[in-house]
């Protein structure tokens, strides 16, 4: 039977007619399939096997770590056999939940008037209800709808395609935001990070556990772009700790991709950043010495729980935005659209399954003569982006009358620089590379010469022409890009100080 034949049997017309995008099939004539007595799908959270009778009017079921109830009676009620075949459809060809979950979005929203409209008038549809063209979170489940529709040959949507579904507008929160790069967390932000993990790592088995939990959770969102789901599902056999050839710890990881839209997809393995394992280390060490049953390293119920935590804590340590690990999953992303990374690598990171979802970074992405100015102090983008920490100088006394080990010197690009400032740590203790790591810490206090952080500036952007030159042409992230923070704290410092008399 070819489409031509089966189309006129689902819409019961002579073929002329039939084929007439003009006409349409009201929904109580539709061909609906036959619902199973019991649908079953796998939770990867719970590990179990949970069983949904499609009969009944409310769905319990899991999802995300949360058990959540799809109340059939809360939908138009012409729709509601459509819908039951639809998420039958969902569960059985995803194996989870997750479109089901989204179907609740559809409470209220009267649908049959797009249902029952021919395909030539679903765009004027479309547009005269702006709760779909403006919230992506109604849009969503609607678009799966109607792709059901089509896919399952039913009514007058026999006649559509998935493109035309793809071509409705909409005009979404998140995509704005990328575009916009207001997902992008800052340098400032991104250092203070990773000065926490790297000072939280050197303590690792003084740490509780709900802060251990917290911080490997944030080593993860930060290195990874992981999604919450991923994070509360990873399980302690998804871990390996091991020691490398050169005897330092190592730690890697798998865990599932997240919204696949194939049925076999193969799993994500990440090398943790060695300097943070002690914190994983210390987390699944201390499950073991308490004898915790529950194989999740992380141990939180849901993924909702996870953000919560992680914002929360994040806050209270001073960063200067509210982040997410989406946060964190959009910056790597766009930082890596930056650097000239091509879509395939950006979409492999973060286990998209098409290329499309990285083009919205690779669009907001500057250029590489932008990055060149940013980085050279050019741009005022970094500009002014904090504050001297101390809000102080060391005078030359005071520099001369600190420890030895807490005297700054080091290289600005070929240039040995001394008498910098003072280190409050001490830089025998600081594992970062003088000079470049040091403006912005808030352990450092600038000298007060002038002339000194001038010699400074003059190298590093030395080095910047240098990196440049010698990286041109190359898709991997540029070097001198590394130098943008440094050499805008610098500048920030001149300004601070009086002229040179």
């Amino acid at each position: 039977m070819n489409l031509k034949q089966r189309i006129t049997k689902n819409l019961g017309e002579e073929p002329d007619v039939a084929l007439d995008p003009t006409r349409a099939v009201p929904l109580a004539e539709w061909n609906l399939p036959h619902l199973p007595k019991v649908v079953s799908y796998y939770d990867k959270i719970q590990d179990q096997t949970f069983t949904i009778n499609p009969e009944m009017d409310e769905w319990g079921f899991w999802y995300n770590g949360l058990h959540l109830i799809l109340d059939f009676t809360r939908l138009e009620r012409a729709l509601v056999p459509l819908l039951k075949c639809a998420c039958v459809h969902y569960i059985v060809t995803k194996g989870t939940t997750a479109e089901i979950s989204k179907v609740s979005r559809l409470y209220g929203k009267a649908l049959s008037g797009l249902l029952e409209s021919p395909l030539t008038d679903v765009k004027t549809w479309w547009a005269a209800h702006p709760e779909f063209t403006q919230r992506s979170s109604c849009s969503m489940p609607l678009r799966v709808l109607l792709n059901y529709c089509i896919s399952a040959r039913l009514g007058h949507w026999a006649l559509g395609s998935q493109s035309m579904t793809r071509r409705l507008p909409t005009n979404g929160v998140e995509h704005h935001r990328i575009s916009n790069r207001s997902e992008v967390i800052s340098a400032f932000d991104q250092a203070k990070v990773t000065r926490l993990l790297d000072a939280k790592s050197r303590c690792a088995r003084e740490l509780k556990r709900t802060e251990l939990s917290v911080l490997v959770s944030l080593a993860w969102s930060f290195q990874y772009g992981m999604r919450p789901i991923q994070q509360v599902a990873v399980r302690q056999s998804n871990v390996r700790l091991y020691y490398d050839a050169k005897n330092v710890k190592q730690a890697h990881l798998v865990f599932h991709k997240a919204k696949q839209r194939s049925e076999h997809v193969e799993p994500l393995v990440r090398q943790m950043k060695p300097e943070w394992v002690p914190l994983l280390e210390a987390l699944i060490r201390h499950a073991e010495s308490t004898g915790q049953q529950n194989p999740s390293v992380l141990q939180y119920a849901n993924a909702s729980y996870l953000t919560n935590r992680l914002t929360a804590y994040l806050r209270g340590e001073g960063l200067t935005i509210s982040p997410t690990p989406y946060s964190f999953r959009h910056t790597a992303a766009q930082l890596m659209a930056d650097a000239g990374k091509p879509r395939e690598l950006i979409q492999e990171f973060l286990g998209h399954s098409t290329k499309n979802s990285a083009k919205a970074y690779v669009q907001a992405s500057t250029n590489q003569s932008e990055m060149l100015n940013t980085a050279l102090g050019a741009s005022t983008l970094y500009r002014n982006v904090e504050s001297i920490a101390t809000g102080r100088f060391a005078s030359i006394a005071d520099i001369e009358a600190a420890d030895e080990d807490q005297q700054v010197s080091g290289f600005a690009g070929g240039r040995a620089i001394a008498g910098l400032g003072i280190c409050q740590s001490g830089q025998p203790s600081c594992s970062y590379n003088p000079v470049s790591s040091c403006y912005g810490c808030d352990r450092f206090i600038p000298s007060a010469n002038r002339a000194i952080h001038e010699e400074a500036l003059a190298g590093l952007r030395e080095q910047v022409i240098l990196f440049e030159h010698s990286s041109r042409g190359s898709t991997d992230a540029p070097p001198f890009y590394q130098l943008t923070r440094p050499i805008s704290v610098i500048q920030h410092t001149l300004e601070q100080l009086p002229p040179n008399e």
